[in-house]
């Protein structure tokens, strides 16, 4: 991850930041492998530098943390539902098709 934030960073830093430029396919990779170390990079491009090109990363770095938690409150779904005695259709959480969980 840490070569793929360099390479947004440069990316950015030499004015390559049109959407479907080098940044532009960059930002998408990085938020499907990113994790909470990725989020303190973000932060950190962002606090590193004055220009705003930087400073629009915010939105990439929020959409990350709303994926991290999304897949941690799937990863917990079931068994929060079991424990208490909620039924959950849980096709997105298992992939069952919708049934109730047991």
């Amino acid at each position: 991850m840490p070569l793929l934030m360099e390479a947004l960073a440069a990316a950015i830093d030499s004015g390559s930041d049109a959407p479907f430029g080098p940044a532009g396919a960059l930002i998408p990779t990085i938020r499907r492998l990113g994790d909470t170390e990725t989020v303190a990079e973000y932060d950190s491009l962002m606090e590193g530098s004055d220009r705003p090109e930087f400073k629009l990363l915010r939105k990439a770095r929020d959409e990350l943390v709303e994926d991290i938690l999304r897949r941690h409150g799937q990863d917990r779904a079931a068994a929060t539902a079991n424990s208490m005695g909620l039924p959950l259709l849980d096709s997105d959480v298992k992939g069952t098709g919708g049934e109730p969980n047991a």
